[in-house]
């Protein structure tokens, strides 16, 4: 399918992810990857609030668990682990040491 045809499967639901048609799979490309994505997101209108909502996703989707590959899954990977518990609303991925409840609040 067209890049066209999967964001009109999206257009009417409430979705901060973005589809890029081609994926850029290594960790030396993030700068570019996060460039291309801000081209496409203003190309198609859509507001892109903060980098771990995007995913860069394949031609190959499964839209059941929304797979993340290669530099999202870099940055994801860096903004886990920058969540610390001194921020009181964010999730530290890495602490089971207590339950918590993340509300999200936009």
């Amino acid at each position: 399918p067209s890049f066209e045809d999967k964001l009109a499967d999206f257009m009417e639901e409430n979705t901060s992810i973005l589809f890029v048609e081609d994926i850029i799979s290594t960790g030396e490309n993030l700068e570019a990857a996060f460039d291309i994505t801000m081209e496409v997101a203003e190309e198609y209108n859509v507001e892109v609030g903060d980098v771990a909502t995007m995913a860069l996703i394949s031609r190959i989707r499964n839209l059941g668990t929304i797979p993340i590959y290669g530099v999202q899954t870099d940055i994801q990977i860096d903004l886990r682990s920058s969540w610390g518990n001194d921020l009181s609303d964010r999730i530290d991925a890495r602490d089971f040491s207590e339950n918590k409840e993340y509300i999200d609040d936009h």
